[in-house]
């Protein structure tokens, strides 16, 4: 059996529910489904529009409704802290959720080696560049790896340490594209998918062509919301979004950026733009992951995806470090 275990402590409150939805709680289930989709994202650079294969290789790993999951992800030493905070974009409304410096461990175990590999570079790129649970994309859930305990004697070398993340954080993404992408070619049988040249994909993916990656250096004491009043913003939350309420963005295009449309569910397209946290030794960093698609939704035709880009760059103040 292969077991790798991440020790994680949580930057920004975790909003997760489970059939209570009352209570907070943190689902192995619901967890399971970041990571898989991670998996397509980093996937999509071996793939491209051979969504069958995609599926295939996705399902190998993560299971289907027609065959078990090889990977199986756990929950394990769960500190419950937990508190009511504020919900990103909310306007003051309070929720319970597990708050920051929560600590827990994702357990992945498997008894196929392709399997955990798969699926511990895609819980690495979930917690680098994602997060979990509701608004992760709007800088809630972000994580951060304390440590990674290999029980098993299988390479992952991916860094979750950066002195220097500008340089460092780079050249790990690179790395874990390019380990999914040899472990697809090596040892699945499917062929490596096409697309047209500078055309984007039709699902998010973590491709150079078509993701960027921003960061912006935290110059306040706490990474989440301590006012939510937008007048006098007070840590690295509180500022990007005083930014984004006041920003030049296009009133079309504001509902864009966090997720189209509204009020109905089935119509529900997630965020292009995920922002969470990152910290590392010298501080903490707002980080935002922009993930074009060749259709964002079919109610919204011919869209100016620079606007994101010039929204970050010129009103957020942030450096694009990795992408097109």
């Amino acid at each position: 059996m292969y077991n790798a275990e991440f020790e994680i402590e949580a930057l920004t409150p975790i909003f997760m529910r489970g059939a209570d939805q009352r209570e907070a709680e943190i689902r192995a289930s619901s967890i399971k489904g970041v990571i898989r989709w991670w998996f397509r994202a980093l996937a999509g650079n071996y793939f491209g529009d051979d969504i069958k294969s995609l599926r295939e290789a996705e399902n190998y790993a993560f299971g289907s409704t027609s065959g078990r999951s090889r990977a199986v992800v756990s929950i394990t030493d769960l500190s419950k802290n937990l508190d009511e905070r504020l919900l990103p974009m909310a306007r003051g409304f309070r929720q319970k959720t597990f708050a920051e410096n929560t600590s827990f461990s994702i357990t992945l175990q498997s008894h196929d080696e392709l399997a955990i590999k798969l699926a511990c570079i895609s819980t690495w790129a979930m917690i680098i560049l994602g997060g979990i649970g509701a608004r992760h994309t709007r800088g809630a859930g972000s994580l951060m790896i304390k440590n990674i305990i290999i029980r098993q004697n299988f390479n992952f070398d991916l860094n979750y340490s950066f002195n220097n993340l500008h340089n460092e954080l780079p050249s790990e993404i690179d790395k874990a594209i390019s380990k999914i992408k040899d472990i697809l070619k090596q040892n699945f049988n499917l062929k490596p998918g096409h697309k047209a040249k500078n055309t984007c994909l039709r699902y998010s993916a973590l491709t150079p062509e078509c993701a960027r990656v921003y960061l912006l250096k935290n110059s306040y004491k706490k990474i989440y919301y301590e006012s939510n009043g937008f007048s006098s913003p007070r840590s690295l939350m509180d500022d990007f979004e005083n930014v984004f309420k006041k920003s030049k963005v296009p009133s079309g295009y504001r509902n864009f950026i966090f997720g189209l449309p509204r009020g109905n569910v089935k119509k529900r397209r997630m965020s292009p733009m995920h922002v969470g946290a990152i910290k590392t030794d010298t501080g903490a960093f707002l980080k935002i992951v922009v993930l074009r698609t060749n259709e964002f939704h079919p109610n919204l035709k011919n869209v100016s995806w620079n606007v994101i880009d010039t929204f970050l760059k010129n009103e957020v103040g942030a450096t694009k470090i990795w992408g097109y």
